[in-house]
Protein backbone atom coordinates (compact mmCIF):
# COMPACT_ATOMS: atom_id res chain seq x y z
CA UNK A 1 0.00 0.00 0.00
CA UNK A 2 1.33 3.48 -0.89
CA UNK A 3 1.89 5.89 1.56
CA UNK A 4 2.87 9.55 1.13
CA UNK A 5 5.82 11.69 2.11
CA UNK A 6 5.43 14.91 3.43
CA UNK A 7 8.71 17.56 2.84
CA UNK A 8 8.25 20.50 3.84
CA UNK A 9 10.55 23.42 2.01
CA UNK A 10 12.62 25.17 5.29
CA UNK A 11 11.79 28.48 4.90
CA UNK A 12 9.66 28.28 2.51
CA UNK A 13 5.69 28.20 2.33
CA UNK A 14 4.75 24.93 0.61
CA UNK A 15 4.52 21.38 0.71
CA UNK A 16 6.49 18.87 -1.23
CA UNK A 17 4.27 15.65 -2.00
CA UNK A 18 6.48 12.07 -3.16
CA UNK A 19 4.48 9.64 -3.75
CA UNK A 20 6.07 5.87 -2.57
CA UNK A 21 5.72 3.11 -0.76
CA UNK A 22 7.47 1.87 2.33
CA UNK A 23 10.32 1.10 0.30
CA UNK A 24 10.79 3.72 -2.04
CA UNK A 25 9.41 2.11 -5.73
CA UNK A 26 11.49 2.97 -8.53
CA UNK A 27 8.26 4.99 -10.08
CA UNK A 28 8.93 7.81 -7.30
CA UNK A 29 6.05 10.88 -8.72
CA UNK A 30 7.34 14.15 -7.76
CA UNK A 31 5.25 16.73 -7.71
CA UNK A 32 7.70 20.29 -6.94
CA UNK A 33 7.69 23.21 -8.93
CA UNK A 34 11.07 24.66 -7.31
CA UNK A 35 13.82 23.86 -4.52
CA UNK A 36 15.06 26.71 -2.45
CA UNK A 37 17.88 26.29 0.31
CA UNK A 38 17.14 23.45 2.63
CA UNK A 39 14.80 21.92 -0.12
CA UNK A 40 13.19 18.67 -0.52
CA UNK A 41 16.57 17.04 -2.58
CA UNK A 42 18.51 18.63 1.20
CA UNK A 43 16.01 17.25 3.52
CA UNK A 44 16.44 13.73 2.43
CA UNK A 45 20.57 13.16 1.86
CA UNK A 46 20.81 12.74 5.64
CA UNK A 47 18.56 9.95 5.16
CA UNK A 48 20.10 7.39 2.48
CA UNK A 49 21.80 7.68 -0.55
CA UNK A 50 18.88 5.31 -1.55
CA UNK A 51 16.33 8.17 -1.13
CA UNK A 52 18.71 10.68 -2.93
CA UNK A 53 18.93 8.66 -6.28
CA UNK A 54 15.23 8.31 -6.07
CA UNK A 55 14.47 12.01 -6.03
CA UNK A 56 17.28 12.95 -8.36
CA UNK A 57 15.63 10.65 -10.53
CA UNK A 58 12.41 12.57 -9.83
CA UNK A 59 13.77 15.60 -11.17
CA UNK A 60 14.81 17.37 -7.98
CA UNK A 61 17.65 20.05 -8.31
CA UNK A 62 20.97 19.37 -6.89
CA UNK A 63 22.83 22.31 -7.38
CA UNK A 64 21.01 24.12 -4.58
CA UNK A 65 22.68 25.80 -1.81
CA UNK A 66 22.66 23.43 0.58
CA UNK A 67 22.82 24.43 4.72
CA UNK A 68 25.41 23.35 6.79
CA UNK A 69 24.21 20.11 8.18
CA UNK A 70 24.14 18.78 5.06
CA UNK A 71 27.20 20.01 3.52
CA UNK A 72 29.08 18.60 6.66
CA UNK A 73 27.04 15.07 6.18
CA UNK A 74 28.33 15.14 2.05
CA UNK A 75 32.22 15.75 3.87
CA UNK A 76 31.60 13.08 5.92
CA UNK A 77 29.79 10.38 3.07
CA UNK A 78 32.35 10.37 0.35
CA UNK A 79 29.81 7.81 -1.83
CA UNK A 80 27.23 10.54 -0.98
CA UNK A 81 29.61 13.34 -1.65
CA UNK A 82 30.45 11.47 -5.75
CA UNK A 83 26.66 11.33 -6.27
CA UNK A 84 25.25 14.95 -5.54
CA UNK A 85 28.89 16.19 -7.41
CA UNK A 86 27.96 13.83 -10.30
CA UNK A 87 24.14 14.82 -10.27
CA UNK A 88 25.25 18.38 -10.41
CA UNK A 89 27.63 17.85 -13.11
CA UNK A 90 24.71 16.07 -15.48
CA UNK A 91 22.18 18.61 -14.44
CA UNK A 92 24.25 21.70 -15.49
CA UNK A 93 24.85 19.89 -18.85
CA UNK A 94 21.81 19.13 -19.40
CA UNK A 95 20.53 22.55 -18.33
CA UNK A 96 22.67 23.76 -21.25
CA UNK A 97 21.53 21.60 -23.69
CA UNK A 98 18.05 22.06 -22.82
CA UNK A 99 18.41 25.70 -22.98
CA UNK A 100 16.03 27.45 -25.88
CA UNK A 101 17.69 29.07 -28.72
CA UNK A 102 16.31 32.95 -29.03
CA UNK A 103 14.51 34.05 -31.86
CA UNK A 104 14.76 38.03 -32.36
CA UNK A 105 11.45 38.65 -34.72
CA UNK A 106 11.74 42.08 -35.89
CA UNK A 107 7.92 43.82 -37.22
CA UNK A 108 7.65 46.14 -39.57
CA UNK A 109 5.98 48.74 -37.52
CA UNK A 110 3.55 51.17 -39.38
CA UNK A 111 4.61 54.26 -40.13
CA UNK A 112 2.40 57.02 -38.62
CA UNK A 113 -0.02 59.13 -41.25
CA UNK A 114 1.02 62.42 -41.42
CA UNK A 115 -1.75 65.00 -40.23
CA UNK A 116 -2.07 68.47 -39.38
CA UNK A 117 -3.21 67.05 -35.82
CA UNK A 118 0.78 65.37 -35.29
CA UNK A 119 2.19 68.65 -36.51
CA UNK A 120 0.33 70.55 -34.20
CA UNK A 121 1.48 68.46 -31.70
CA UNK A 122 5.43 67.93 -32.32
CA UNK A 123 5.51 72.09 -32.82
CA UNK A 124 3.91 72.29 -28.40
CA UNK A 125 6.96 73.27 -27.07
CA UNK A 126 7.72 76.37 -24.93
CA UNK A 127 11.64 76.73 -26.91
CA UNK A 128 12.10 76.28 -30.56
CA UNK A 129 15.73 76.22 -31.80
CA UNK A 130 17.46 74.86 -35.18
CA UNK A 131 19.20 72.39 -33.07
CA UNK A 132 15.60 70.94 -31.58
CA UNK A 133 15.81 67.08 -32.07
CA UNK A 134 12.32 67.24 -33.45
CA UNK A 135 13.02 70.01 -36.17
CA UNK A 136 14.16 67.18 -39.15
CA UNK A 137 11.10 65.30 -38.14
CA UNK A 138 8.54 68.17 -38.52
CA UNK A 139 10.48 68.79 -41.57
CA UNK A 140 9.85 65.76 -42.68
CA UNK A 141 6.39 65.79 -41.88
CA UNK A 142 6.21 69.23 -43.65
CA UNK A 143 7.13 67.85 -46.86
CA UNK A 144 4.69 64.73 -46.76
CA UNK A 145 1.57 66.96 -45.51
CA UNK A 146 2.88 69.50 -48.59
CA UNK A 147 0.08 72.72 -47.54
CA UNK A 148 -0.48 73.91 -44.11
CA UNK A 149 -2.74 76.60 -45.16
CA UNK A 150 -5.56 74.83 -43.44
CA UNK A 151 -4.45 75.73 -39.88
CA UNK A 152 -6.54 78.32 -38.80
CA UNK A 153 -6.09 80.86 -36.30
CA UNK A 154 -6.25 79.35 -32.75
CA UNK A 155 -4.94 75.85 -33.43
CA UNK A 156 -1.34 77.01 -33.44
CA UNK A 157 -0.11 76.10 -30.05
CA UNK A 158 1.81 78.32 -27.54
CA UNK A 159 5.31 79.14 -28.63
CA UNK A 160 7.29 80.74 -26.40
CA UNK A 161 10.71 81.50 -27.86
CA UNK A 162 10.26 80.36 -31.75
CA UNK A 163 13.51 80.71 -32.85
CA UNK A 164 14.36 78.10 -35.22
CA UNK A 165 14.53 80.27 -38.58
CA UNK A 166 15.28 76.71 -40.39
CA UNK A 167 11.94 75.32 -39.35
CA UNK A 168 10.40 78.85 -39.67
CA UNK A 169 11.19 79.03 -43.45
CA UNK A 170 9.85 75.29 -44.31
CA UNK A 171 6.44 76.33 -42.43
CA UNK A 172 6.19 79.64 -44.58
CA UNK A 173 6.79 77.38 -48.05
CA UNK A 174 4.34 75.05 -46.80
CA UNK A 175 1.72 77.94 -46.65
CA UNK A 176 1.59 78.64 -43.20
CA UNK A 177 -0.13 81.78 -42.38
CA UNK A 178 2.45 84.20 -41.45
CA UNK A 179 0.12 86.22 -39.21
CA UNK A 180 -2.06 83.24 -37.73
CA UNK A 181 -2.30 83.17 -33.87
CA UNK A 182 -1.65 81.03 -31.42
CA UNK A 183 -4.36 79.64 -29.00
CA UNK A 184 -3.54 82.83 -25.99
CA UNK A 185 -3.59 84.96 -29.29
CA UNK A 186 -0.29 86.07 -29.89
CA UNK A 187 0.50 86.26 -33.55
CA UNK A 188 3.73 84.37 -34.92
CA UNK A 189 5.81 87.22 -34.83
CA UNK A 190 5.52 88.26 -31.24
CA UNK A 191 6.10 84.77 -30.98
CA UNK A 192 9.87 84.96 -33.33
CA UNK A 193 10.65 88.88 -31.96
CA UNK A 194 14.12 86.53 -30.16
CA UNK A 195 15.72 85.75 -33.31
CA UNK A 196 16.13 88.78 -35.89
CA UNK A 197 16.07 86.40 -39.03
CA UNK A 198 13.22 85.22 -38.37
CA UNK A 199 11.66 88.35 -37.94
CA UNK A 200 13.16 88.51 -41.57
CA UNK A 201 11.61 85.84 -43.17
CA UNK A 202 8.05 86.80 -41.37
CA UNK A 203 8.32 90.56 -42.79
CA UNK A 204 9.22 89.18 -46.59
CA UNK A 205 6.27 87.69 -46.17
CA UNK A 206 4.04 90.59 -45.30
CA UNK A 207 3.50 91.16 -42.05
CA UNK A 208 2.11 93.72 -39.97
CA UNK A 209 4.97 94.54 -37.56
CA UNK A 210 2.38 97.25 -35.77
CA UNK A 211 0.04 94.41 -35.21
CA UNK A 212 -1.09 93.93 -31.45
CA UNK A 213 -2.29 90.62 -30.07
CA UNK A 214 -2.25 88.50 -26.95
CA UNK A 215 -3.83 89.29 -23.63
CA UNK A 216 -1.93 92.04 -23.27
CA UNK A 217 -2.75 93.22 -26.65
CA UNK A 218 0.71 94.34 -27.13
CA UNK A 219 3.11 94.70 -30.38
CA UNK A 220 5.89 92.54 -31.41
CA UNK A 221 8.38 95.57 -30.81
CA UNK A 222 6.89 96.07 -27.68
CA UNK A 223 7.90 92.31 -26.53
CA UNK A 224 11.09 92.63 -27.84
CA UNK A 225 11.91 95.70 -25.63
CA UNK A 226 10.74 93.97 -22.67
CA UNK A 227 12.65 90.87 -23.49
CA UNK A 228 16.13 93.09 -24.14
CA UNK A 229 16.86 92.06 -27.47
CA UNK A 230 18.81 95.29 -28.69
CA UNK A 231 19.39 93.35 -31.96
CA UNK A 232 15.39 92.22 -32.71
CA UNK A 233 14.63 95.56 -31.51
CA UNK A 234 16.30 97.48 -33.82
CA UNK A 235 15.24 95.48 -36.55
CA UNK A 236 11.86 95.69 -36.16
CA UNK A 237 12.58 99.36 -36.44
CA UNK A 238 13.93 99.20 -39.88
CA UNK A 239 11.02 97.07 -40.73
CA UNK A 240 8.80 100.13 -39.55
CA UNK A 241 7.91 99.34 -36.41
CA UNK A 242 6.17 102.37 -35.05
CA UNK A 243 7.89 103.40 -31.37
CA UNK A 244 4.86 105.63 -30.60
CA UNK A 245 2.82 103.62 -29.80
CA UNK A 246 1.15 103.30 -26.05
CA UNK A 247 3.29 100.91 -24.50
CA UNK A 248 1.52 98.36 -22.56
CA UNK A 249 1.46 98.55 -19.06
CA UNK A 250 3.89 95.80 -18.72
CA UNK A 251 6.15 96.78 -21.42
CA UNK A 252 6.46 100.35 -20.04
CA UNK A 253 7.69 98.67 -16.37
CA UNK A 254 10.20 96.85 -18.05
CA UNK A 255 11.28 99.53 -20.34
CA UNK A 256 12.01 101.63 -17.52
CA UNK A 257 14.05 99.22 -15.80
CA UNK A 258 16.92 98.87 -19.13
CA UNK A 259 18.82 102.65 -19.04
CA UNK A 260 19.77 101.15 -22.54
CA UNK A 261 17.12 100.00 -24.00
CA UNK A 262 14.78 103.13 -22.89
CA UNK A 263 17.55 105.10 -25.26
CA UNK A 264 17.22 103.16 -28.38
CA UNK A 265 13.26 103.67 -28.19
CA UNK A 266 13.17 107.46 -27.10
CA UNK A 267 16.03 107.53 -30.36
CA UNK A 268 13.25 105.88 -32.36
CA UNK A 269 10.80 107.80 -31.38
CA UNK A 270 12.75 111.04 -32.06
CA UNK A 271 13.54 109.94 -35.67
CA UNK A 272 9.73 108.92 -36.16
CA UNK A 273 8.19 112.23 -35.02
CA UNK A 274 10.45 113.65 -37.59
CA UNK A 275 10.03 111.53 -40.37
CA UNK A 276 6.11 111.88 -39.63
CA UNK A 277 4.53 114.07 -42.87
CA UNK A 278 3.20 117.20 -41.44
CA UNK A 279 -0.45 118.39 -42.69
CA UNK A 280 -0.61 120.94 -44.67
CA UNK A 281 -2.92 123.55 -43.85
CA UNK A 282 -6.21 123.70 -45.66
CA UNK A 283 -6.65 126.24 -48.54
CA UNK A 284 -9.31 129.32 -47.53
CA UNK A 285 -11.61 129.73 -49.89
CA UNK A 286 -11.87 132.82 -51.67
CA UNK A 287 -15.02 134.07 -52.38
CA UNK A 288 -15.02 136.77 -55.36
CA UNK A 289 -17.54 138.93 -55.69
CA UNK A 290 -18.88 139.15 -58.96
CA UNK A 291 -19.46 142.88 -60.33
CA UNK A 292 -22.86 144.04 -61.40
Amino acid sequence: MEKSLNLKLGGFDGLHWISANAHYPKDVRLEAQQFQDNGALASQLSDAIRVAKRMLQAGANPTVRLSWPIKHKLDSNAKLGKLIEKARANWKKSKAERKPQTTVTVTKTSKAKPTLKRLLRLMKHDYITDQCDEVEEIEQLVTELGDLSGIQDGEWPKIDKFESPRLLGCLLEAGLNPEITDKGGNSLLSQCVMHPDSIDLLIEHGVDVDRRSGRDNGTALMRATWMGDEECVQRLLDAGANPTLEFTSFAKVMLEMDEEMTEIIESARTGWNRKKPRKKPAKKSVVRKQKK
